[in-house]
């Protein structure tokens, strides 16, 4: 036994205040809280396996209400129509975003998900959007599943355009809390409302206690072009009802006859989703009516951004359902039914047992767009085989050129130019180059042509007889597609002229077919064809095209 004795009697005691401090920290007292927060503020809402935060302006704590927005963490999850949610973010009771059942991840209200499946999207909607911005030049990439003007199919597009122009619209996303711009059907059916609006303070919502059958929203937008494309962009929710809101473009003349009606469907979500869709403006329409309807009369359905802005740049490649391109000058599209005539504005392109490309109108009317084989000679128009052109035409030393026009009925592997050359003393030396007249409006100014083959060299000989004179062309074969050519035969020697052998036309109805100028000796890559001193002619001359045919290296 310890003799306590041997201690200071002042060390017990304080031995005995350290044990009942220890004591007193060790005690647990039981403390009960109705919710988190009348334990700490702004904790939110505690229930047992049940954690929820709301917003100040939620009505209701339930998630799954339609007052409630904020998020919530529940242990058992929370029933979202298909779907059991253990994390996520609701707006209006409609969920936003969210994990669910074994890691699945939501988003977009719901159409988007990420599961061992991969990803699956739903709804007619345009989910992925790519922008990009350099030199102060922006560009949109999208990517989604719309309805194209005038059809009932969903399409699988990839759109590119540039950002849309300044909306037309007047007061579209409801910011002046009222509907200036708008013309309601029935007296208050639509509103502005100032509950869930999906960006600003303010949105459109459809009453369906107000009788309509049912109620419409309208606005006209003017000043419209024909053949533009506009684009139509708005968000939509529908709060309860069966039917999606939607909107119809009624597009009409100046003078309010209807052209044309469009539709463009909106979602049938409980949250928000942008739609967003491009459209022609049909010809003679110069403005259209933007109208919404609600879906049915019961329905209880908000709209808010609604853009009308003229597209700039708007490129599309999309399946409707058939392949199609849209765009700038260009527009294809897959023919759905092979040989059936196409649809209004295009022109069918196929392949038959002949190997050609033909076409097909919208009338049925069917032509060949080539012609067979490739041609191995070409003279000029109104040229007489069974003349003699002996009549010598002198083209001047160092640089007198004759121009004659030459059509090609077919394609030509172009070899070689030979020329009937009178000439029967001297030295005598001669090119020549091919031009070709792009195609332009055939009524604007185009006085230089585009030079498209040309001799290989020149050739130098000294005549003593008259004869017929071949010139190879340079990277020869050159190929020459079905059209109109100018071939220009040059005198190149310095001091010697070039006789061409002509016939003469009839006096009695003659045409001019040439001209001779003296050029640049050799001529260049373009000429003028119609610069001062071009003298016409109405005889014939000697000279031809020589093509390859056969697969053969050599001319005909």
């Amino acid at each position: 036994m310890t003799d306590l004795g041997q201690y200071d009697p002042l060390h017990i005691l304080n031995m005995i205040s350290s044990l009942q401090t220890q004591i007193n920290e060790l005690r647990q007292d039981v403390v009960r809280y109705n919710s988190g927060g009348e334990a700490v503020p702004n904790t939110g809402t505690q229930q047992v396996g049940l954690l929820v935060s709301k917003t100040d302006e939620s009505t209701s704590s339930d998630p799954t209400d339609p007052g409630f927005s904020g998020a919530f963490f529940s242990g058992n999850g929370l029933t979202f129509a298909d779907l059991l949610i253990f994390i996520g973010g609701v707006l209006g009771g409609t969920l936003r975003a969210g994990f669910g059942t074994n890691g699945q991840l939501v988003g977009m209200g719901g159409n988007w998900r990420l599961d061992e499946n991969g990803q699956q999207m739903t709804g007619l909607q345009i989910p992925i959007k790519f922008t990009a911005t350099n030199a102060g030049e922006e560009r949109d990439g999208l990517l989604g599943m719309y309805l194209p003007q005038g059809a009932t199919i969903p399409v699988w597009s990839v759109q590119f355009s540039a950002p849309a122009g300044a909306s037309l619209m007047t007061n579209g996303d409801a910011e002046t809390g009222d509907g200036t711009g708008w013309t309601n059907s029935t007296a208050n059916a639509w509103v502005a409302y100032a509950t869930n609006p999906y960006a600003g303070s303010w949105s459109f919502r459809h009453d369906p206690t107000v009788d309509g059958c049912p109620a419409t929203y309208t606005q006209n937008v003017a000043g419209l072009t024909a053949g533009n494309i506009y684009g139509l962009s708005f968000a939509s929710k529908l709060n309860s009802g069966i039917l999606s809101p939607f909107f119809k473009l009624v597009w009409k003349t100046g003078g309010g006859a209807t052209v044309q009606t469009d539709t463009m469907l909106g979602n049938h979500n409980t949250g928000y989703v942008v739609n967003t869709q491009n459209f022609t403006c049909p010809a003679t329409a110069t403005n259209v009516d933007v109208v919404i309807y609600p879906g049915d009369p019961f329905n209880d359905c908000q709209v808010d951004n609604i853009t009308f802005a003229l597209q700039t740049l708007t490129r599309e490649v999309g399946f409707f359902p058939n392949f199609r391109i849209v765009g700038g000058p260009l527009e294809l599209q897959e023919q759905a039914t092979p040989g059936a005539n196409p649809a209004t504005g295009f022109l069918a392109i196929y392949p038959k047992a002949d190997h050609n490309p033909w076409m097909l109108d919208v009338n049925g009317n069917e032509n060949i767009m080539a012609l067979h084989g490739w041609i191995p000679y070409a003279y000029p128009a109104a040229f007489d085989p069974t003349a003699a052109f002996a009549t010598a035409l002198a083209l001047a030393a160092n640089g007198a050129s004759l121009a004659v026009p030459i059509f090609l009925k077919a394609p030509m592997l172009l070899e070689s130019v030979s020329v009937r050359n009178t000439d029967a003393t001297l030295a005598r030396t001669w090119g020549w180059d091919l031009y070709e007249q792009y195609l332009n409006s055939g009524q604007a100014a185009q006085n230089t042509l585009q030079r498209i083959a040309l001799s290989n060299g020149n050739e130098s000989f000294t005549a003593a007889a008259a004869s017929t004179r071949t010139l190879g062309a340079t990277s020869a074969p050159v190929f020459l597609a079905p059209g109109l050519y100018w071939l220009v035969v040059q005198s190149r020697h310095a001091t010697n002229t070039f006789g061409v052998g002509t016939t003469a036309a009839s006096a009695a109805f003659a045409v001019n077919t040439s001209q001779t100028k003296t050029t640049t000796n050799p001529n260049g890559a373009t000429l003028d064809f119609v610069a001062a001193t071009w003298a016409k002619r109405t005889d014939i001359a000697a000279v031809r095209l020589n093509g390859r045919v056969f697969g053969q290296t050599a001319a005909f």
